[in-house]
């Protein structure tokens, strides 16, 4: 599909609708700021529960590595890396001028 017509459908065509999924963990991840704001968690508890979300963290960039093609990566990531590329600069170097002047 043509990514003008993505965003410009000038013929009034139907396009086929996708669902959106709800994202589950942010109910998981609200609830156990709630009960951690409670101080319902030992020390212990969240060093555990800390050890268990970086597990999950990683699984899940795994997951997501899994999928990418680096073919496809490598032609039409290059656009997408020099944005974020020139986006991390211009706040590394705003960060340094915003320290610089208020210390």
């Amino acid at each position: 599909m043509d990514k003008k017509r993505l965003f410009f459908n000038k013929d009034k065509e139907k396009l086929p609708c996708t669902t959106v999924t709800f994202p589950w963990f942010i109910i998981g991840f609200l609830i156990m700021s709630f009960l951690n704001t409670l101080g319902l968690f030992t020390e212990e508890t969240r060093f555990y529960l800390q050890t268990i979300a970086y597990l999950l963290i990683f699984m899940a960039m795994g997951a997501l590595g899994l999928q990418v093609r680096i073919e496809t990566l490598i032609k039409n990531g290059k656009s997408a890396f020099f944005a974020c590329l020139f986006d991390s600069f211009v706040l590394s170097v705003a960060g340094f001028f915003i320290v610089f002047w208020t210390y």
